[in-house]
């Protein structure tokens, strides 16, 4: 019985693009039947001879508020692992009124499933395939879906086909609250204002349209609520962590505009407005190359990169790992009048999907680097202009995760670094004809050579790269405190790729590879103690706690928040004295326009004014910071100046400050060692000479210690060492 429904569901879902539209459900049951045929042995067909499994059904998370799975779809020619091939991610729905993306996604899986009805397509299902790794998700909004076709819940019929957001219970009465008709949906969040990327842009729950911002005829009140935080919806979570966990080259959401307004649009990231120049992302130009390419074959003549900063999923894509995504506006007829039935022409839904894998094709073989020519545009479009690569392991030969692949060209301080996965595998599209650089770095090991990219427009530039693991250093931790304590003390190791806690107790020996640290001693009631290090020996550090002296503390029962340039908080030093050492403790997080906003931490003394700290960008996750600052020699009536700097054109979250302490500190450990200083005291003296001649005896080397750089450490290093110490 099992097998003659699969094999009647089989047929029935080879028809042609079927009018019975995806319901959750039928995607629920469609996924199942083709993970029963499909996803335990290799396909049968001949034009995948070779192939293995080429479909996997996964579950990537569940809705927020009625716990719905979320099903995304792997397609491979071995889609039971993960190989070292570039990723392309498709979102079919995440408004939930917005069902044409669903139809396509459906259809984008089924074409590759039964590639004899669609012979057109032979090349692109065979190469996707051999050369792509695919990730389908039908619908991220399972809840809103079921909104829009309807259902029965506890008796009552739950429909409204106008539906936007997920089911999210905004005033936790236990009721779903929603009007039938556009907009005035009480309930729900809008997925795509929720992302952890310029989030506070978006509405605030039961926020009303501005009529002197927009036009509000449409009257869709409340249908862009952000969310209680970021990423607050476990439908937000599940992509996000998809993302981060497949670092996706390029992707394609879906939508579509019942109002009309942006129908029928491709926009990318990004061209925010509100400056007194478009800000563009870096590499906008490799971006908005494929964009248009994608405008042209849909026949869309509105295109760009997208021109307000909301909180939406292809601009935080692309800023999280490089993945760049395509939001295409489905629609047909120009200016469509949907009123209020499915957001949906029926009778064109045919050619609609047509268009749509036309356009997917052509952004799949990019990712896949091949050429190939367009029918449509009687057109040949290259298969170069990407490079990808594998970072290993020069000793082992194993995948490096997490290598930071460099390219200067496209990078910005907007962006954060650009990542290997856990095959070491990494791709990044180039534009054509453009000089590229690359380097590649990880923790641990050795930075590479910088390599200058051939980029080809034939096929893809590879590029694998063997990083050299670091040496590795015993760091032997000599903690004293006053009166013979005993205390646990917490170390915070941070450099440019980590930041790590560690529990610590005296003598306790930690391995580092060699590089740059800072290195924080804290615990409660003692003076944290700062160390900035150059760890390219085996080294001793001595540690010498004492009481925390506290000369200012504030601890306000609400947090000071700095948002705009009149708020300053002004501290004042005049009971200090020149030359005293400081370290002030200061938790708080941040979020400020990027190079045009800053935070700044001064030392004002009558007319002149030093720079202590300045930051931009964001980490808007409470942390603590030790800076280090000593009062110079013409103090008087100093202060410190803790205020904003902003040009007023862009409102981020701004500041905000949990506390702030400021001590005294006895040990003077700012900056990395000189070369000679072996046991990283900050002096040059005779316990040097000493390690050094240890060092020689245990036929050691560092470079901390070849004063002459002649790749030996040798009695020539002590007799430059003891001059050093004579004579400076």
């Amino acid at each position: 019985m099992k097998l003659a429904y699969v094999i009647s569901f089989y047929l029935f879902l080879n028809s042609s693009y079927s009018q019975d539209l995806y319901t959750y459900e039928k995607i629920d049951s469609t996924l199942h039947v083709w993970q029963e045929i499909f996803g335990n042995t290799p396909h049968s067909s001949d034009d995948y001879e070779g192939f293995g499994v080429i479909y996997n059904l996964d579950t990537i998370g569940y809705s927020s508020q009625d716990n719905l799975p979320i099903y995304a779809v792997k397609l491979s020619a071995h889609a039971d692992i993960k190989e070292t091939q570039s990723r392309v991610l498709i979102l079919g729905q995440c408004h939930a009124e917005e069902i044409y993306g669903v139809e396509i996604a459906m259809e984008i899986i089924n074409q590759f499933l039964h590639p004899e009805q669609f012979q057109g397509n032979r090349t692109f299902l065979q190469k996707g395939l051999y050369f792509t790794e695919i990730w389908i998700v039908p619908t991220y909004n399972p809840e809103g879906l079921r909104v829009v076709h309807g259902y029965v819940e506890d008796g009552d019929e739950i429909q409204d086909v106008t539906y936007r957001k997920n089911k999210r219970d905004t005033d936790n009465n236990g009721a779903f609250d929603f009007i039938d008709g556009i907009g005035q949906d009480t309930d729900g969040v809008d997925l795509n204002r929720n992302y952890n990327f310029n989030w506070i842009f978006g509405d605030t729950l039961l926020q009303s349209c501005d009529p002197t911002v927009s036009d509000c005829s449409y009257n869709d009140d409340y249908d862009y609520y952000k969310g209680e935080y970021p990423e607050s919806e476990s439908e937000t979570q599940a992509i996000v962590n998809l993302a981060r966990e497949e670092n996706f080259l390029l992707s394609i959401a879906y939508h579509s505009s019942r109002s009309g307004n942006v129908d029928k649009n491709v926009v990318y990231p990004w061209a925010w407005e509100g400056k007194s120049t478009i800000v563009e992302s870096p590499g906008f130009d490799v971006i908005s190359d494929l964009g248009d390419e994608i405008a042209e074959l849909l026949g869309y003549s509105y295109f760009g990169g997208s021109k307000s900063r909301r909180g939406n999923t292809h601009d935080w894509l692309y800023r999280e790992n490089g993945g760049i995504q395509y939001l295409v506006e489905v629609g047909y007829t120009d200016d469509a009048s949907y009123g209020e039935g499915f957001l949906i022409e029926a009778d064109h839904l045919d050619e609609v999907i047509e268009s749509n894998m036309d356009a997917f094709f052509h952004l799949l073989m990019r990712a896949a680097g091949q050429f190939y020519h367009n029918e449509f545009l009687d057109q040949d479009f290259d298969g170069g202009n990407l490079v990808t690569g594998v970072v290993t392991d020069a000793n082992t030969g194993l995948p490096i995760l997490d290598a930071i692949i460099n390219i200067p060209e496209l990078e910005g301080e907007i962006l954060k670094p650009r990542k290997t996965d856990s095959e070491g595998y990494y791709s990044r599209l180039l534009y054509p004809n453009q000089t590229y650089t690359l380097a590649a770095s990880a923790y641990g090991y050795n930075t590479s050579d910088i390599i200058n990219i051939i980029n080809s427009a034939s096929g893809p530039t590879n590029e694998d790269i063997q990083l050299s693991p670091s040496p590795i250093y015993d760091l032997t931790l000599d903690l004293q405190f006053p009166d013979d304590e005993n205390t646990e003390l917490q170390l915070i190791i941070q450099n440019s790729f980590i930041s790590d806690t560690l529990a610590i107790t005296s003598g306790e020996i930690i391995n580092l590879p060699q590089d740059h640290y800072r290195l924080v001693f804290t615990a409660l009631g003692y003076t944290p103690q700062v160390f900035d290090i150059c760890l390219e020996a085996d080294t001793e550090i001595l540690v010498e706690l004492s009481y925390e002296e506290v000369i200012w503390e504030a601890n306000p029962s609400e947090n000071w928040v700095l948002s705009n340039e009149e708020e300053e908080i002004s501290i004042p030093l005049s009971n200090s004295t020149a030359g005293e050492n400081l370290i002030i403790e200061i938790n708080f997080r941040y979020e400020l326009e990027w190079d045009y906003d800053y935070f700044i931490i001064n030392y004002i003394n009558g007319s002149d004014t030093t720079d202590i700290m300045r930051l931009t960008g964001d980490n808007y996750v409470y942390n603590t910071d030790y800076i280090l600052f000593t009062i110079p020699e013409e103090h008087e009536n100093g202060y410190l100046s803790l205020y904003l700097d902003k040009d007023d054109s862009i409102d981020y979250r701004g500041i905000d400050i949990d506390y702030i302490k400021i001590m005294l500190r006895e040990q003077d450990t700012s900056g990395c060692f000189d070369s000679g200083d072996l046991n990283f005291d900050g002096a040059l003296n005779i316990l040097d000479i000493v390690a050094m001649g240890n060092m020689i005896l245990a036929d050691e080397y560092a470079i901390i210690a070849d004063l002459n750089e002649d790749g030996n450490v040798n009695i020539l290093d002590i007799v430059n060492l003891v001059n050093l110490i004579l004579y400076g």
